[in-house]
């Protein structure tokens, strides 16, 4: 189950990247923001040895100025 507050803060990560990329002057800017969940199981002997999950936010963020393109990736665990 995700966290609301967990969504709302990669949210505002993209928008202030966004925000500073146009106070930047740059041409265009994009921001992709992917929340979800990541789990891991992992066995030994036959019985569950260690188990974890957790949620992740990924903000990625292309820029476009001059005909150049760059591109950032940030990720976050809860």
């Amino acid at each position: 189950m995700r966290s609301e507050r967990f969504d709302e803060t990669a949210r505002a990560v993209a928008l202030e990247a966004i925000g500073r990329a146009r106070e930047a002057g740059v041409e265009a800017a994009e921001a992709h923001v992917v929340v979800g969940h990541e789990a891991l199981t992992r066995f030994a002997v036959g019985e569950i040895h260690q188990n974890v999950a957790q949620e992740v936010a990924t903000v990625r963020l292309r820029i476009v100025d001059s005909g150049r393109m760059a591109t950032e990736i940030g990720r976050a665990h809860v």
